[in-house]
């Protein structure tokens, strides 16, 4: 079955979105915290950092945007982009390794991309947990930021795991898209009906 240009796109549109979401999800919760202190104490001139003894509460979580609304935008663009670049460089469009061939480089691509976006904001806009130092704690200045705490998770080296778990889902997305395609095609050709010549 001859997979169209404007099917793929819809495909890999569909895939971007969903893969940029997931993106966002994972900046939030799978990367590394950047603690802000609500009120900090004054320092020492020289200091970049302070060091607290003592409990901290917590006032407010990282904030969804920008990357809830800027990785499935990305998705959409990337998505867009590679439909189009991949129906150009691929000649074989029927049959059905060459449609395979084409959804799943199509779908790579995108994963990679969006994985890469997610990985960018990630070190550009590290989220931000805001604290607040209660009553008995202690600060002192130290030339170490306090850029890492509360919920550190090492999971798995973020730079390796963003673009597989990408385009794992990228592929496993665009394959069940292009399946219900295939089913809503089927399920709506016109069945024959034989001619009453009576």
């Amino acid at each position: 079955m001859r997979l169209t240009l404007r099917t793929l796109v819809g495909i890999l549109v569909v895939t971007g979105v969903t893969v940029g979401v997931l993106g966002a999800v994972g900046w939030r919760y799978a990367t590394r915290r950047l603690v802000v202190i609500a009120d900090p104490p004054p320092t020492p001139p020289g200091s970049t950092g302070l060091v607290f003894t003592g409990p901290l509460n917590v006032v407010a979580g990282p904030q969804w945007w920008p990357g809830l609304l800027l990785l499935p935008a990305t998705g959409i663009v990337v998505a867009t982009a590679v439909g189009t670049l991949v129906w150009a460089l691929l000649t074989l469009r029927s049959g059905p390794w060459a449609t395979w061939l084409t959804l799943a480089s199509a779908a790579t691509a995108t994963g990679i991309c969006v994985a890469i976006a997610t990985l960018w904001l990630t070190d550009e806009r590290r989220p931000a947990v805001l604290v607040r130092t209660e009553e008995g704690s202690d600060a002192g200045a130290t030339t170490t930021p306090l850029t890492e705490g509360l919920w550190d998770r090492e999971w798995a080296p973020i730079g390796l795991w963003f673009p597989v778990v990408g385009i794992l889902v990228a592929l496993v997305i665009t394959a069940a898209l292009y399946g219900i395609h295939l089913l809503a095609q089927r399920t709506s050709r016109p069945r024959f009906e034989p001619r009453d010549n009576t």
